[in-house]
């Protein structure tokens, strides 16, 4: 994989080659688009904590996720997998397939003792999200959603880090992450327009931005913004305090995964919230990396969440059994070749959308219609500029890549 390294180098491996399993703690914080991630090079400070742990590990510069939900994202993300191949792309019936394996049923099979904390009814054990999680924490959903639940999961975690035994530890940790009503508490993070006195207040609901979103103007859907980023700003203080409180529990020498399952529109096309369409607000996210085994740099290769699973796997240098299902993802370091690959998402909420991404290139259809989008998702980040009739021998191409993947439209 390309990868730009930092002024630190390689980091050390010793942990691993010396066979002592390493903790693993994955972060999933829901609707955190790359884009207003600082160290993703967004203005604002959002994420000063996620910033350093990136600044002592690697940083996947683009990450796409399967889909733009939280239910099928996880899923895809614990397993490996995509959500179609798994067959669940919709809450209608009851989630995930229980026959399914999961990342950590692999963990727990060869030694490492697994939990989680939860703060989601999109990722409840009802849904089969947790199968090999042995330690189950769902009290976080049952507090107030807003800053009280963001600080109820941290509380959780780092119990459960002091409550772990002398086998490898694994830690699943799930923040509800910023989403309307972003409900503010006190002074503003970050500056706007003091005289704003639109319809956009920190109370508004998701559903009340999606009635008034017609007669928005660009200062009603910069207050969005700005309300989106000081709760991020928010959840990221409640990770910096988990990251403290893990190395005062002795898991400074953790692996640590920060990633989210999607992204969270606002205001572009119309639409606000996740779910309902591919555009890179919705499927383009971030992935931290640090710990033993880990590089520091920037790995610039696409790469999608489903490579998450192997990659944690790797790190903690197990091989997948020759009679386990194997994961479509790839492992995501750099000493491991990376195969020239297309990117799949799909969301079937309301809608019935495919999109590929291989190199610069996204196209998205519709698969209800058959109408597709070409998009530069790197030279026209916001895509805003359809490129079909200037590149239509790649358009083409692609075209015939989702007819693979999914089925001719």
């Amino acid at each position: 994989m390309a990868l730009l390294l930092g002024a630190s180098g390689l980091g050390g491996c010793s942990d691993v080659e010396a066979g002592r399993r390493p903790p693993l703690i994955l972060i999933t914080i829901d609707a955190v688009r790359a884009d207003h991630v600082s160290a993703y090079g967004y203005g604002r400070r959002t994420t000063p904590n996620l910033d350093a742990l990136a600044e002592r590990g690697m940083r996947y510069a683009y990450v796409l996720s399967p889909t733009p939900w939280s239910a099928p994202a996880h899923a895809a993300l614990l397993t490996g997998q995509d959500p179609d191949s798994l067959d669940f792309t919709s809450l209608d019936g009851e989630g995930l397939d229980p026959r399914t394996i999961m990342l950590p049923e692999r963990l727990h099979a060869r030694g490492y003792d697994t939990w989680c904390v939860l703060a989601h009814d999109f990722v409840h054990p009802r849904w089969h999200l947790t199968q090999g999680v042995r330690h189950v924490d769902t009290a976080p959903i049952d507090v107030p959603s807003g800053p009280t639940r963001h600080a109820a999961v941290t509380d959780a975690a780092l119990r459960a880090a002091g409550a772990r035994g002398s086998r490898p530890f694994f830690l699943w940790v799930h923040y509800e992450g910023p989403r309307a009503p972003f409900e503010a508490p006190g002074d503003a993070v970050f500056e706007g327009d003091a005289s704003y006195a639109g319809p956009v207040t920190s109370d508004v609901s998701l559903r009340g931005l999606l009635e008034i979103q017609a007669s928005l103007d660009d200062d009603d859907r910069a207050e969005v913004a700005r309300l989106y980023d000081e709760e991020l700003q928010r959840i990221d203080a409640e990770l910096g305090r988990l990251l403290a409180g893990l190395t005062d529990a002795g898991l400074g020498d953790a692996v640590v995964a920060v990633t989210s399952p999607h992204g969270y529109a606002l205001g572009e096309r119309g639409h606000f919230g996740d779910a309902a369409l591919l555009h890179d607000d919705l499927v383009r996210v971030p992935w931290v990396l640090a710990g033993p085994g880990v590089s520091h740099g920037v790995i610039q290769d696409p790469v999608s969440l489903i490579d998450v699973a192997p990659t944690l796997f790797a790190l903690a240098d197990l091989v997948v059994h020759p009679d386990d299902p194997p994961m479509q993802g790839i492992v995501a370091l750099p000493k491991y070749p990376a195969p020239a690959r297309p990117l799949f998402a799909s969301t079937r909420r309301a809608v019935d959308l495919r999109a590929v991404v291989e190199g610069d290139l996204k196209l998205i259809r519709d698969n209800r219609t058959g109408h597709e989008d070409l998009f530069d998702v790197y030279a026209d980040p916001d895509e805003s500029l359809e490129m079909s009739g200037s590149r239509a021998i790649e358009k083409d191409a692609l075209s015939r890549r989702l007819d693979a993947r999914f089925g001719p439209k």
